[in-house]
């Protein structure tokens, strides 16, 4: 009798807290919202979903799921037993500083950095962005250690660097800056960030980088 209630007891002991795979969509208030962040919380594991919002990932049922996409308010969704998550994120954020986003059918095309409401966020082109555009390689980076290669000497670059929620998670200066430095996001999760960057008191292009 013992043996068959402690065998009992370890088989809904794996089940409540073994990890189960989870799949869901991520909506806003138009439809299917695409490369949205979806986080297990309070730890470094994640996922980005597709282009049709879908994502999969695995979790325990004690596990709280934080979903978010930049302008957006992160939303929580607490397991327990769901294995299937329709999440609908609600509308756009009061952001001090973002981006100018600019979409196609298909995908993100240009990420800029203005300092400007979201308000604007289809219309404005950032006159600031022109000019030489550094480059980050490996993008995505299975590490996290992203190059960071310019074409051209500056005197200081200044590096802000967020997540897809908008955070501000890193600050990185230069002085003297000789064509090449070096992003660390080893310590983050996986996911998608935003890299802006500031030359010699100019702002370029902002730049994606995936952490895969």
């Amino acid at each position: 009798m013992k043996p068959t209630v402690f065998f009992l007891f370890f088989s809904l002991s794996f089940s409540f807290f073994g990890q189960n795979s989870i799949s869901g969509t991520v909506y806003d208030t138009e439809g299917v919202l695409p490369f949205a962040n979806v986080i297990v919380k309070h730890t470094s594991k994640g996922v980005i979903a597709d282009e049709n919002g879908k994502f999969t990932i695995e979790a325990k049922p004690t596990d709280t799921l934080q979903v978010s996409f930049l302008g957006y308010t992160p939303k929580d969704v607490h397991l327990q037993n769901i294995k299937d998550l329709d999440v609908v994120l609600d509308g756009y954020e009061s952001l001090d500083e973002v981006v100018v986003i600019a979409f196609d059918s298909y995908s993100v095309t240009h990420i800029l950095r203005c300092g400007i409401g979201v308000d604007m966020i289809y219309e404005y082109i950032c006159e600031e962005a022109k000019g030489i555009e550094p480059k980050i390689y490996p993008n995505p980076s299975s590490t996290g250690v992203f190059n960071f290669v310019s074409q051209k000497d500056y005197q200081t670059v200044e590096i802000l660097i967020h997540d897809f929620s908008g955070r501000q998670i890193q600050k990185l200066q230069w002085s003297n800056f000789n064509r090449k430095g070096q992003i660390d996001l080893s310590g983050y999760q996986s996911g998608i960030y935003l890299v802006n960057i500031k030359a010699d008191g100019t702002w370029l292009e902002t730049k994606k980088i995936i952490k895969g």
